[in-house]
């Protein structure tokens, strides 16, 4: 992890890693050979984990432990658009 601790994570459909660093401030999303392939800056230190949903899922979601914009908040979720869409998970039987 370039910055933080690593925390929670998704994968998309290229096999792409998306993972929150926590205390980092940051989501990193790491290739399927390890490589660094984006640095996502947040509002937020404790980005704490993260999903793939929404229409095609496409939409990231990640929660954080605090809101460095409005720190009366706590902690929050946020949402941005991805062009490479999550991938999918099975549902689980009970």
């Amino acid at each position: 992890m370039p910055a933080g601790a690593p925390d929670g994570l998704a994968m998309d459909i290229e096999g792409g890693v998306w993972v929150a660093a926590y205390g980092g401030g940051e989501v990193v999303r790491f290739r399927p050979n390890g490589a660094i392939d984006r640095r996502i800056k947040m509002p937020a230190l404790k980005a704490t984990t993260l999903v793939f949903g929404g229409p095609g899922l496409q939409d990231l979601y990640i929660s954080t432990g605090d809101n460095a914009e409005e720190p009366s908040r706590g902690g929050s979720i946020y949402r941005m658009r991805s062009d490479i869409p999550g991938m999918p998970v099975p549902k689980t039987r009970l």
